[in-house]
């Protein structure tokens, strides 16, 4: 069997089968195989997902799932133009450090990682050796997936940080671990993204247990940075300095006692605010660390890496 094959064997189909059903979807496109399947993490009650790559006419809802069944089994089908991945990846420069690539490029949104990491791991239904993103960019989608995790890490970083005054930030620091976690796991090619399959690909990656132990461990920016510093290579840097806190467009405003009040998408009432963007330094030294949480919590503003500041920091790496 072809390792789509294998992979469908799982929920007991084969790939003839699959083809059978999507029909005329598949004329003049190119079926994949993607997801939990495809990259040996399905059981026998796993969902079959499945992008199609028209080579001829965008679809009109690129990315838009429809949903088919094959007896019991769940199957999701994608749409995308061919065209897609090697626009979506591009062409960014590229930085090593011990040997991981990182792009110098502002990551993609996080649904957009999350198809590539699906797009590097996709397993051809004809049985070819094809892949969805061609060969010569793989290494390109790879750097932009660890960008990611990177810009990811030092975000959750600063909040963890910035909590370090309260009474318990120890979850924070739990999901600032996780981060670390994730970018190790996609620097040893595990470049899946999903965060319900961590444990797996981290053993399947081969990272030591004790690093795992060590990144949940972690309770103070010492700790964490030096522990990043070590199994990355990357100088230590205050987190802060790699982030800004930028306020979120409200869904409205109003006054109350003369003071102006803004409405945020979560449709929670909070002081309106009189910046756009704040370096997280900065945004450390003016915010009580409460507010700054509050402020996270209810929408009102986000964290955003500072592009110039992680490419300074990757060029500064030995």
């Amino acid at each position: 069997m072809t390792e789509a094959g294998d992979a469908l064997a799982v929920v007991g189909l084969r790939p003839d089968q699959l083809l059978e059903l999507l029909g005329g979807l598949a004329d003049d496109a190119t079926p994949f195989l993607v997801g939990s399947l495809a990259v040996g993490f399905g059981n026998a009650a796993s969902d079959v997902d499945v992008h199609l790559f028209q080579r001829a006419n965008r679809p009109e809802r690129e990315g838009a799932p429809m949903t088919l069944f094959a007896d019991e089994v769940l199957v999701d089908v994608q749409l995308y133009h061919a065209g897609t991945p090697a626009a979506l990846v591009g062409r960014p420069l590229v930085r090593r450090v011990h040997g991981t690539p990182y792009a110098l490029a502002a990551a993609p949104h996080e649904k957009a990682q999350k198809r590539i990491g699906r797009w590097l791991h996709a397993l051809a239904l004809d049985g070819s050796r094809a892949g969805v993103i061609p060969s010569e960019l793989r290494e390109s989608a790879s750097a932009l997936l660890l960008r990611g995790a990177l810009e990811e890490l030092y975000s959750y970083a600063f909040v963890a940080e910035a909590a370090a005054a309260l009474d318990r930030p120890a979850l924070l620091w739990d999901r600032a671990g996780r981060a670390l976690l994730e970018l190790l796991a996609r620097s040893r090619g595990e470049t899946y993204v999903s965060r319900k399959l961590l444990m797996p690909r981290l053993q399947r990656a081969g990272v030591d247990r004790s690093v795992v132990d060590a990144a949940r461990a972690v309770r103070s920016p010492e700790q964490f940075l030096a522990l990043v510093e070590d199994q990355t290579g990357l100088p230590t840097t205050h987190p802060g300095a790699l982030v800004d806190v930028i306020a979120l467009p409200p869904a409205g405003s109003f006054t109350l006692a003369r003071r102006r009040q803004a409405v945020t998408r979560s449709w929670f009432a909070v002081p309106a605010i009189d910046w756009d963007r704040l370096s997280g330094e900065d945004c450390i030294a003016s915010l009580p660390p409460v507010e700054l949480l509050q402020l996270l919590a209810v929408g009102a503003v986000g964290i955003e890496s500072r592009p110039a500041a992680l490419d300074e920091l990757l060029g500064d790496a030995p």
